[in-house]
Protein backbone atom coordinates (compact mmCIF):
# COMPACT_ATOMS: atom_id res chain seq x y z
CA UNK A 1 0.00 0.00 0.00
CA UNK A 2 1.14 3.29 -0.85
CA UNK A 3 -0.09 6.54 0.46
CA UNK A 4 0.45 10.23 -0.98
CA UNK A 5 0.48 13.20 1.39
CA UNK A 6 0.58 17.06 0.00
CA UNK A 7 3.14 19.13 1.92
CA UNK A 8 0.32 21.08 2.51
CA UNK A 9 -1.52 18.90 4.83
CA UNK A 10 1.66 17.88 6.43
CA UNK A 11 1.37 21.32 6.93
CA UNK A 12 -2.05 21.83 8.17
CA UNK A 13 -1.73 18.62 10.37
CA UNK A 14 1.38 20.23 11.98
CA UNK A 15 -0.53 23.66 12.28
CA UNK A 16 -3.73 22.33 13.67
CA UNK A 17 -1.58 20.12 16.50
CA UNK A 18 0.72 23.04 17.53
CA UNK A 19 -1.87 25.42 18.25
CA UNK A 20 -1.53 25.17 22.45
CA UNK A 21 2.50 25.88 21.60
CA UNK A 22 2.57 29.49 22.15
CA UNK A 23 5.25 31.63 21.25
CA UNK A 24 7.96 30.36 17.97
CA UNK A 25 8.42 26.79 17.43
CA UNK A 26 10.44 24.57 15.01
CA UNK A 27 9.17 21.48 13.52
CA UNK A 28 10.71 19.34 10.87
CA UNK A 29 9.54 16.05 9.23
CA UNK A 30 12.79 13.68 8.31
CA UNK A 31 12.79 10.83 6.80
CA UNK A 32 15.04 8.00 8.48
CA UNK A 33 18.40 8.94 6.69
CA UNK A 34 17.79 12.61 8.08
CA UNK A 35 16.68 14.31 4.73
CA UNK A 36 14.26 17.05 5.64
CA UNK A 37 10.97 16.87 4.26
CA UNK A 38 8.71 19.31 5.83
CA UNK A 39 9.94 22.04 7.62
CA UNK A 40 7.49 25.24 9.32
CA UNK A 41 10.55 27.48 9.59
CA UNK A 42 12.86 26.70 6.35
CA UNK A 43 10.99 26.01 3.58
CA UNK A 44 14.37 26.05 1.25
CA UNK A 45 15.64 22.85 3.00
CA UNK A 46 12.96 21.17 2.36
CA UNK A 47 14.47 17.71 0.29
CA UNK A 48 17.42 19.46 0.03
CA UNK A 49 19.14 19.36 3.55
CA UNK A 50 19.48 16.82 6.57
CA UNK A 51 19.41 17.24 10.62
CA UNK A 52 21.32 13.71 11.06
CA UNK A 53 24.02 15.81 12.75
CA UNK A 54 21.30 17.10 15.59
CA UNK A 55 22.23 15.38 18.96
CA UNK A 56 18.34 14.65 18.95
CA UNK A 57 18.01 12.62 15.51
CA UNK A 58 21.07 10.69 16.45
CA UNK A 59 19.26 10.12 19.97
CA UNK A 60 16.13 8.59 18.82
CA UNK A 61 18.06 6.91 15.98
CA UNK A 62 19.69 4.72 18.16
CA UNK A 63 17.16 4.40 20.80
CA UNK A 64 14.09 1.67 20.53
CA UNK A 65 11.89 3.85 22.38
CA UNK A 66 9.25 5.88 19.96
CA UNK A 67 10.81 9.18 21.63
CA UNK A 68 13.04 11.08 22.73
CA UNK A 69 14.24 14.36 24.31
CA UNK A 70 16.58 16.66 25.28
CA UNK A 71 18.21 20.25 25.20
CA UNK A 72 20.74 21.65 23.15
CA UNK A 73 21.72 25.00 21.73
CA UNK A 74 18.96 25.83 19.12
CA UNK A 75 20.04 25.43 15.60
CA UNK A 76 18.56 26.63 12.10
CA UNK A 77 17.63 29.99 11.15
CA UNK A 78 14.08 30.95 11.50
CA UNK A 79 13.45 32.22 7.49
CA UNK A 80 9.94 32.36 7.70
CA UNK A 81 9.27 35.90 9.42
CA UNK A 82 9.48 34.43 12.59
CA UNK A 83 11.71 35.82 15.46
CA UNK A 84 13.51 33.46 18.30
CA UNK A 85 12.47 35.09 21.65
CA UNK A 86 15.42 32.62 22.97
CA UNK A 87 17.75 34.75 24.14
CA UNK A 88 19.91 31.70 25.83
CA UNK A 89 19.37 30.20 22.46
CA UNK A 90 18.85 26.75 24.45
CA UNK A 91 16.18 24.42 23.00
CA UNK A 92 13.71 21.67 24.17
CA UNK A 93 13.97 19.18 21.22
CA UNK A 94 11.48 16.35 21.10
CA UNK A 95 11.45 14.07 18.25
CA UNK A 96 9.32 11.00 17.82
CA UNK A 97 9.41 8.56 15.70
CA UNK A 98 6.69 7.05 13.59
CA UNK A 99 5.54 3.59 14.62
CA UNK A 100 3.62 2.30 11.62
CA UNK A 101 0.06 0.52 12.23
CA UNK A 102 -0.91 -3.06 12.42
CA UNK A 103 0.96 -4.73 10.05
CA UNK A 104 2.91 -1.62 8.13
CA UNK A 105 5.91 -0.93 9.66
CA UNK A 106 6.01 2.78 8.61
CA UNK A 107 8.33 4.98 6.37
CA UNK A 108 10.41 5.74 9.51
CA UNK A 109 9.97 8.98 9.73
CA UNK A 110 10.82 11.50 12.68
CA UNK A 111 9.28 14.47 13.63
CA UNK A 112 11.53 17.39 15.37
CA UNK A 113 9.80 19.74 17.34
CA UNK A 114 12.22 22.13 18.90
CA UNK A 115 10.53 25.00 21.25
CA UNK A 116 12.93 27.48 23.04
CA UNK A 117 13.50 27.41 26.55
CA UNK A 118 12.72 30.40 27.29
CA UNK A 119 9.17 29.88 25.64
CA UNK A 120 8.59 26.67 27.16
CA UNK A 121 9.95 27.49 30.82
CA UNK A 122 7.86 30.98 30.86
CA UNK A 123 4.85 29.62 32.77
CA UNK A 124 7.49 28.00 35.28
CA UNK A 125 8.67 31.27 35.69
CA UNK A 126 5.79 33.25 35.97
CA UNK A 127 4.57 30.65 38.66
CA UNK A 128 7.84 31.54 40.64
CA UNK A 129 7.26 35.02 40.58
CA UNK A 130 4.25 34.90 42.05
CA UNK A 131 5.12 32.60 44.49
CA UNK A 132 7.50 35.10 45.55
CA UNK A 133 5.29 37.93 45.36
CA UNK A 134 2.88 36.29 47.32
CA UNK A 135 5.34 34.82 50.55
CA UNK A 136 6.96 37.95 50.69
CA UNK A 137 3.12 39.53 51.16
CA UNK A 138 2.56 36.93 53.49
CA UNK A 139 5.43 37.00 55.54
CA UNK A 140 5.69 40.87 55.52
CA UNK A 141 2.03 40.53 56.77
CA UNK A 142 2.91 37.55 59.90
CA UNK A 143 5.96 39.74 60.93
CA UNK A 144 4.06 43.35 60.87
CA UNK A 145 0.89 40.99 62.90
CA UNK A 146 3.73 39.74 65.55
CA UNK A 147 5.52 43.22 66.26
CA UNK A 148 1.56 44.55 66.93
CA UNK A 149 0.47 41.52 69.14
CA UNK A 150 4.20 41.75 71.19
CA UNK A 151 3.78 45.54 71.81
CA UNK A 152 0.49 45.08 72.98
CA UNK A 153 1.76 42.35 75.26
CA UNK A 154 4.92 44.15 76.47
CA UNK A 155 3.28 47.45 77.37
CA UNK A 156 1.35 45.71 80.51
CA UNK A 157 4.66 43.98 80.98
CA UNK A 158 6.57 47.09 81.09
CA UNK A 159 3.78 49.01 83.38
CA UNK A 160 4.46 46.43 85.81
CA UNK A 161 8.03 46.77 85.56
CA UNK A 162 7.41 50.52 86.13
CA UNK A 163 5.51 49.86 88.79
CA UNK A 164 7.76 47.40 90.43
CA UNK A 165 10.45 50.17 90.60
CA UNK A 166 8.09 52.77 92.14
CA UNK A 167 7.57 49.96 94.98
CA UNK A 168 11.17 49.54 95.39
CA UNK A 169 11.77 53.10 95.97
CA UNK A 170 8.90 53.54 98.44
CA UNK A 171 5.95 54.31 96.53
CA UNK A 172 3.11 52.43 97.50
CA UNK A 173 0.80 54.48 96.34
CA UNK A 174 1.70 53.53 92.89
CA UNK A 175 -1.81 52.23 91.16
CA UNK A 176 -1.62 50.69 87.33
CA UNK A 177 -4.60 50.51 84.56
CA UNK A 178 -4.64 47.53 82.27
CA UNK A 179 -7.64 46.18 80.77
CA UNK A 180 -7.53 43.06 80.40
CA UNK A 181 -9.23 39.97 81.30
CA UNK A 182 -6.34 37.50 81.81
CA UNK A 183 -3.98 36.57 84.47
CA UNK A 184 -2.50 40.13 83.82
CA UNK A 185 -5.37 42.09 84.29
CA UNK A 186 -6.15 39.57 87.30
CA UNK A 187 -2.90 41.01 88.30
CA UNK A 188 -2.98 44.65 88.08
Amino acid sequence: MVGVIPISRINDIIDEASQNIEGYYQADLVSSDGLVIYSNHDKKAIMQNTLADLPVFDKIASSANPSESLIDSLTADNNNGGSIAASNNNAIYVAARERGFLDYRGNGWILIIAVPSEIAFSEVVQLRTNFIIVATAILSSSIITVIIFSKVFTQSLIKFKNAAAQIAKGNFDTSIKINSNDKIGELS
